[in-house]
């Protein structure tokens, strides 16, 4: 069964596995992705801060870590609101197709909106049809 948990600092080195291993692909949709990245001071650095000052959750299964969602305040200053961006959602490829990332989105979607975003913006790489298909399923929009 898998459970829900908010991130917190003591995550960190199995936020940054996880990263590296869902992610890492990334390097076919961009030749500037560099892969060694998450295994850095400054991927600590940057996910102590996005834990810090925006939202993780992450979903364990039988205490390992198999997803997790990361939402960070954007600003868009030609736009009125309160936005949230979804610096990036992923699962283990073993957990994958099991919904996970599904609720990972819904649970982030209610803790934005019960703190007062008004949109929440995701980027994905275009040759990611998987990503790309997985949005557009729960009614995000190209822009």
């Amino acid at each position: 069964m898998v459970t829900f948990k908010r991130a917190c600092q003591r995550d960190l080195p199995i936020v940054m596995k996880l990263h590296n291993e869902v992610f890492k692909q990334h390097s076919a949709y961009d030749q500037h992705y560099d892969i060694s990245w998450p295994t850095t001071a400054e991927a600590k650095n940057y996910f102590a801060e996005m834990i810090d000052e925006g939202y993780g959750l992450l979903a364990e299964e039988h205490g390992e870590l198999v997803g997790m969602a990361l939402g960070y305040p954007f600003i868009v200053p030609e736009k009125r609101g309160h936005f949230l961006e979804v610096v990036w959602l992923g699962v283990s490829h073993a957990y994958q197709r099991k919904q996970i990332g599904s609720q990972l989105l819904l649970h982030l979607e209610l803790w934005a909106k019960t703190n007062g975003y008004d949109a929440m913006y995701i980027n994905t790489y275009k040759l990611n049809e998987d990503s790309q298909r997985f949005y557009t399923k729960h009614g995000y929009h190209h822009i």
